[in-house]
């Protein structure tokens, strides 16, 4: 049995959620909690957390968080539905019935201490980065309740793909920092940009993998094989969604492939940020990521977005933004309607909606500032209007003119304008 200490005396029994699934149930709230007798003499512990929220719970409780010396920072008592922020130096949360704590005397600054029979939960502990894994560094096993929270398989192994801030903290959701301090292993693009972000949002960083277009198919395997054996992999880009414009694709083939577990923690999208304040027409839309630098693959490129009807969504450096936006204008017009969407979600957010002619007179004059991140939206070619029956068959005299038979004419000439063959020829035929 585990007890919490609060400076050099036992107040209550104590209950580790080290596990995704213990940390979800306490999250969620653990039937009893609120009731009289024991359960009300009761704390659960959240280790590692910085953060915590009540929703979905059907009572209100009392919240400490400590540091990692074993200081309590902060005391409160959530209702039901409530959202805490983040504290930086947490390392654990401390949840019980509310009262408890001004009946245990609890308050900030007092140092508090899980022990139990078989062992000691206090940052002293020369075990207490082995609890994850349920072996010390010499590799003997963990005994007691330690043991049985660390164990992976008990939370069963899958891959969660977790979407991150695109610029504010703040959309950090709720289930992307339980995921991201419950996780056994963090496959990210850059392991110092997520470490800082590990760190802002109070999460002790399990090991960091780094997952980008070099390394994919080098680290892929083993983060398969530690999902296989019932760990939690965690993967985050260094913003927005995994897998837009980002790994990792090849990962989740293998993984499916394999029969582990893929899921996704949904959340900040500049894709669809952009959209939403375009003002444009999106009801149908393309994602075109980054355009090839140069080349005919640029050209190419250009010349299909020209005969694109959805609207188009680019993302641009701003060191090549002025030349993008002029080499639009050369393939689409420079009368199309567009949005430039900088910075967003952050400090100098803006959005500016004009023509694409019109952002690159402002790029260019420095109205709108060649920094930070970029994202265009354009409006979608409008529908080519439908020929006449005279303009067809003026189409179709030109390519008989050329040596083409009627049916090679009628081909060219649907192909030409987008419109069913079948409809072309019956022309021809009635003006022959």
């Amino acid at each position: 049995m585990a007890c919490l200490w609060v400076n050099e005396r036992v107040v209550a029994e104590a209950e580790v959620a080290a596990g995704a699934g213990a940390r979800t149930k306490g999250l969620l709230g653990r039937e009893g909690m609120n009731d009289e007798g024991s359960a009300a003499e009761s704390v659960l512990v959240l280790e590692p957390a910085g953060w915590i929220h009540t929703l979905g719970m059907r009572f209100a409780i009392d919240v400490a968080y400590v540091d990692r010396r074993g200081r309590v920072l902060s005391v409160r008592t959530m209702k039901p539905w409530r959202m805490g922020l983040p504290r930086l130096r947490s390392r654990r949360v401390l949840e019980a019935a509310a009262g408890s704590f001004a009946r245990w005397n609890l308050k900030a600054g007092d140092r508090v201490e899980v022990k139990s029979e078989q062992a000691n939960f206090s940052e002293s502990d020369p075990h207490a980065d082995q609890v994850a894994s349920g072996r010390t560094a010499q590799g003997d096993s963990i005994p007691g309740d330690r043991a049985q929270a660390g164990n992976a398989e008990a939370r069963g192994g899958a891959i969660v793909l977790v979407a991150t801030p695109i610029g504010n903290l703040g959309d950090l959701s709720p289930r992307a920092v339980e995921t991201l301090a419950a996780a056994d292993i963090i496959a990210c693009e850059d392991t110092r940009r997520t470490g800082k972000l590990l760190e802002l949002s109070g999460i002790q960083s399990p090991k960091l993998v780094c997952l980008n277009e070099h390394t994919e198919e080098e680290v892929k395997s083993e983060l398969v094989a530690r999902a296989q054996q019932g760990q939690l992999v965690a993967v985050a880009t260094d913003a927005g969604s995994p897998g837009i414009s980002d790994p990792p694709g090849p990962l989740v083939s293998a993984a499916h492939a394999a029969g582990v577990t893929v899921s996704v923690i949904p959340g900040p999208s500049a894709v669809t940020a952009a959209l939403s304040l375009s003002g444009l027409n999106t009801s149908r839309f393309t994602f075109e990521g980054f355009l090839p630098r140069k080349g005919t693959a640029r050209s190419q490129r250009l010349a299909a977005l020209a005969r694109e009807p959805r609207a188009i969504v680019l993302f641009e450096a701003p060191h090549r933004l002025l030349q993008t936006l002029e080499d639009l204008i050369q393939a689409l017009e420079p009368d199309r309607p567009a949005a430039l969407a900088r910075e967003l979600t952050k400090l100098h957010e803006e959005v500016v909606s004009a023509t694409i002619g019109e952002l690159a007179k402002q790029i260019a004059e420095g109205t709108i500032p060649a920094k930070g991140e970029f994202v265009l939206v354009i409006q979608g070619s409008p529908e080519p209007p439908e020929p006449t029956d005279e303009a067809i068959l003026a189409a179709l005299a030109a390519e008989r003119a050329d040596g083409a038979t009627r049916s090679e004419a009628a081909q060219k000439v649907a192909d030409a304008y987008g419109i069913p063959k079948r409809k072309v020829y019956a022309l021809a035929v009635e003006s022959a």
